[in-house]
């Protein structure tokens, strides 16, 4: 159970972690909400307004947040995410949610990809990243599946946050990134340069030794082979955990 914090600034955070929780499995897989088809022929406006209806028949009581775009001043942008509507007291709770339903690091340790977790147990040098992108992994794998319990979150929460808007994640060969100020860069290559040596150190190997982990529910296709030219077929496994699509999910995530 959420509470309201005493400062704007923890409320902010509050309300952003508010974001990243997921919604309670139904009870049975066929539930319309369930399926990738029910929310990717619709924008992100159609998606928000179906996934807020959605909230009370599964257990979420968020009666004073919403979801909208806000102006956050570090990186001078524009992003969307969770926000109050209505003023909250201090102490007043803000929202409830299972916490066996988030998504977290203990939604991974409980799910089937535990082996390739275990692949990072010794190596405890970059703990915080690996765990935030073991989530990350998670939401790729959930996403792309036909019919996920957190379909609803991924389709019409997670994925209406637009990567280009989180400067750490751009291209460093990108116009965005050159204008990024020489500060900015020097922070998104530092990131950019772990999440690399994480991908080739663990995400790489994991997906070679624990295909049926990463394919789960038709994810991806691990027998996909690749092209003449060498690139990655779009359905195949390689190409759903490429190294930019785990960069670009890592940095939401974050």
């Amino acid at each position: 159970r959420g509470r309201a914090p005493p400062t704007p600034r923890s409320l902010m955070l509050g309300l952003l972690a508010l974001c990243h929780a997921a919604i309670p499995p139904a009870p049975s897989s066929s539930a319309a909400w369930m399926q990738r088809s029910h929310w990717i022929p619709h924008n992100d406006s159609e998606r928000t307004a179906r996934f807020m209806r959605l909230l009370p028949s599964l257990g979420l009581h968020c009666p004073k947040v919403g979801v909208s775009t806000f102006w956050y001043p570090s990186i001078g942008r524009r992003l969307r995410g969770a926000v109050a509507l209505e003023p909250i007291a201090k102490h007043e709770e803000v929202c409830v949610v299972p916490l066996a339903n988030m998504i977290s690091f203990l939604s991974v340790q409980n799910s089937s990809f535990a082996p390739v977790l275990r692949m990072a147990d010794k190596d405890v040098s970059q703990r915080g990243l690996w765990e935030a992108a073991a989530i990350s992994l998670f939401i790729l794998r959930e996403g792309a599946r036909d019919s996920s319990p957190h379909a609803a979150y991924i389709h019409a929460s997670f994925s209406g946050h637009d990567p280009a808007s989180i400067p750490k994640t751009l291209p460093p060969d990108s116009d965005a990134f050159r204008a990024l100020k020489p500060s900015v860069q020097a922070t998104a290559r530092r990131f950019q340069a772990r999440v690399a040596a994480l991908h080739q150190r663990l995400i790489a190997p994991a997906l070679q030794q624990h295909p049926a982990a990463f394919a789960e529910g038709g994810a991806c296709d691990p027998t996909a082979a690749a092209s003449a030219d060498g690139a990655a077929s779009p359905r195949s496994c390689a190409s759903l955990y490429s190294l930019r699509r785990v960069t670009e999910v890592l940095g939401v995530v974050q």
